[in-house]
């Protein structure tokens, strides 16, 4: 899902919504839905791992990685 970064003059406008808004142009054309954060952990920008350990992880790493191929099939065999 893209992330869109929300100016905090904005944010403070969302953090009073208890529940789901519509978000509106100036016409009043709804441009979609906003739904609160009520799960932190599930919805946290915490990386898993490092950027120095995904950097270490490249550097040992052959170079050459998998072909997208590789990677749909897989994919598709977990389903």
């Amino acid at each position: 899902m893209p992330l869109m970064i929300v100016p905090n003059s904005l944010r403070a406008k969302f953090a009073n919504a208890g529940n789901a808004i519509e978000l509106c142009d100036e016409d009043g054309t709804v441009l979609g839905v906003f739904t609160p954060n009520t799960d932190k952990k599930k919805y946290s920008l915490d990386r898993e791992i490092s950027y120095e350990e995904a950097m270490r992880r490249v550097a040992e790493s052959d170079g050459k990685g998998r072909s997208l191929a590789d990677i749909l099939r897989d994919m598709e065999a977990r389903r």
